[in-house]
């Protein structure tokens, strides 16, 4: 009996064989690999906020102990695997619930994906370029994008590729079918889409025939698929009735995603328009690379059935059980969802390049093998994921910035001001605030919590009657999702009330403040002539406004302009001016004319001492 050697001897040997060039194209890759990983890290560390979708599932997720967790469907029509959800709520009792550590599960999960696509190219295709075929994951960035979210989606394509390895174990013979079947079976649990790949699998299973009569097949395989088939079934349909149910037969789910079903039969042009807009939905996260894969994936089908290979047959018909599952309304077609399906590709990808460099002679099989890394190391390199998202200013998503609007509003809100929740922003202020739905925690300020404009057709009429009905108020707003039935109402009623004035506004997350009284406002400018020039007997003054209060001067929704003590308007000013920025306008007089200003917008004066006056004698600032 041999001795069996280590992995890393097996590595060593593995790394001794190859040519010089290939040891450098991969060394590179493996560069990719660590910049990817360390990217991900960096990116959990940066403190981006929640947004919508993760607070929503945390909502749930947060305010239930460990025995209640999936007693009911999770609120906010929000819902995720049960094994993920029992694995991360673990995790929080142990460490903490903070963003940081709900992101864990899906930083390792793309850590994972990396190691499993390895294992898949060295152990089962033995592709000559198998860290560089990584290193191209590493670096995708989706991937990446969900590698920082508390969402089960990342971790899908883990459990989708564990799924692959484990049906590898049972055609190499070292798994009974048995031992397959229930295995799949619990992942299942952990990730909804094991379905698809396990019955694509399955499938493969039952068709490639190995040259073989169908019945004899039959007769040959019908105790393994019985054996794989009755653990996975019963395993789904308890599964589908103690949990899945909930949502799937879900109305306000099944609306929210109607319009993302791929129709099987298309019958018309409108059908037509959906396909493309659905595969263009799914293809366009390669960016550069879309055409390419698409063109290289249909391609490999050919490829895939002339080796008879199963198990690339089986992903290939898992993606056609999920485009069934689809049609049939029970799989929107989207990227987060179906994120499970891009490692596959890579895989197919992979193995179906790296299989074109194969050659009957030596000389020529290095020439193309040569090609062919350059070729799978320049995919790598343009997927761009570790470049975009080494940024850390492009970590945060715009409009959902809830975290630092809070810790701010903490800092400067006093003993007897209010809040006020935008519904859209509800789920992530409540995350951040502890689930007190009536105080801002450790100030004792009082908080209002909009109605989610999703779940409920609500009026808004005690909400604005709370807002109006406060003598001082910060409201936080963030984004709206465009929805204008709201904003068109809120800054008319709350300006005709009082004054309103942004106040906050980091990665396009606004914060506003209403007060009655205008000496609460917190607007506050300062003026300086920079240069006045005479010609022709009119005297043109260019003045500098600096921003010295502690709001935004002519946000979104208003028109702020330079108005004279008669009515007339003077000049006009650019929108979003930030507390400490300055901006130049021009007014025009006929000499010896003075003339006196002050701001407003379409509702009136914005603040107290907006006045500066201009013409002979007032001197220039030096």
């Amino acid at each position: 009996m041999t001795e069996r050697k280590s992995p890393m001897v097996q590595i060593k040997n593995f790394i001794s064989r190859m040519p010089l060039y290939q040891r450098l194209i991969e060394a590179v890759g493996l560069l990719i690999i660590a910049a990817g990983i360390v990217t991900s890290v960096r990116m959990n560390l940066v403190g981006r906020s929640l947004w919508w979708d993760e607070a929503a599932l945390a909502f749930s997720f947060s305010q239930r102990d460990l025995g209640n967790l999936t007693g009911e469907a999770l609120e906010l029509i929000q819902s995720a695997p049960v094994g993920w959800l029992y694995t991360v709520k673990i995790l929080t009792l142990l460490l903490g619930n903070t963003d940081f550590v709900l992101r864990i599960p899906s930083m390792a999960a793309y850590v994972g994906i990396l190691a499993l696509l390895f294992w898949i190219f060295t152990k089962i295709f033995k592709v000559q370029y198998p860290v560089t075929c990584v290193a191209f994951a590493a670096s995708f960035p989706l991937l990446l994008q969900y590698s920082n979210m508390f969402k089960p989606y990342i971790t899908d394509g883990f459990f989708c590729l564990l799924t692959v390895i484990f049906y590898q174990r049972y055609l190499t013979g070292r798994w009974r079918a048995l031992r397959l079947g229930i295995s799949w079976a619990v992942l299942i649990w952990f990730s909804n889409p094991v379905c698809f790949v396990a019955g694509g699998l399955m499938l493969a299973d039952v068709f490639c025939r190995q040259g073989k009569s169908f019945l004899l097949h039959l007769r040959e395989k019908m105790v393994s698929w019985l054996a794989i088939g009755v653990p996975l079934g019963v395993s789904f349909v308890v599964y589908y009735f103690y949990w899945l149910r909930q949502t799937a037969t879900d109305d306000r789910m099944i609306g929210y995603w109607r319009e993302w079903n791929f129709p099987l039969f298309p019958t018309s042009a409108e059908d037509l328009e959906q396909i493309r807009k659905l595969m263009e939905t799914i293809f366009s996260q390669f960016y550069r690379l879309e055409y390419a894969v698409l063109i290289l994936l249909a391609a490999f089908v050919i490829f895939a059935f002339c080796r008879r290979d199963k198990i690339l047959i089986g992903v290939y018909l898992s993606f056609a059980v999920t485009v069934f599952a689809s049609g049939l309304k029970m799989f929107p077609v989207n990227k987060r969802l179906w994120l499970f399906v891009y490692p596959l590709i890579m895989m197919i990808l992979a193995v179906g390049i790296n299989a074109s460099g194969e050659g009957k002679k030596v000389g020529e099989a290095r020439g193309r093998t040569a090609v062919i890394g350059v070729i799978l190391l320049g995919c790598a390199l343009l997927n761009g994921g570790i470049r975009y998202y080494w940024n850390a200013e492009n970590v945060y998503w715009p409009g959902y910035e809830v975290k630092k609007e809070y810790e701010y509003l903490k800092s400067v809100i006093e003993p007897d001001e209010r809040v006020y929740v935008f519904s859209s922003q509800a789920p992530i202020f409540d995350y951040y605030n502890g689930y007190d739905f009536t105080e801002l925690a450790d100030t004792g300020c009082q908080v209002m919590v909009g109605v989610d404009p999703l779940t409920e057709d609500y009026d808004c009429a005690d909400d604005f009657a709370y807002l109006t009905g406060s003598k001082k108020c910060y409201v936080v707003l963030g984004d709206t999702w465009d929805d204008d039935r709201y904003t068109e109402l809120l800054f008319p009623t709350l300006h005709e009330a009082g004054y309103f004035e942004m106040v906050y506004n980091e990665y396009e997350t606004p914060m506003w403040y209403f007060c009655q009284d205008i000496g609460d406002v917190k607007s506050a400018v300062f003026y300086e002539i920079v240069s006045k020039e005479t010609s022709e007997g009119v005297t043109t003054y260019k003045i500098c406004l600096r921003n010295t209060g502690e709001a935004w001067l002519n946000p979104e929704f208003e028109n702020l302009q330079v108005v004279s003590e008669e009515g007339e308007i003077l000049a006009e000013l650019p929108k979003n001016i930030a507390p400490g920025e300055t901006e130049e306008f021009e007014i025009a007089l006929p000499e010896p004319v003075s003339a006196t200003f002050h701001l407003e917008n379409e509702y009136g004066l914005i603040a107290e001492h907006t006045e500066f006056t201009v013409g002979p004698g007032v001197a220039v600032a030096p």
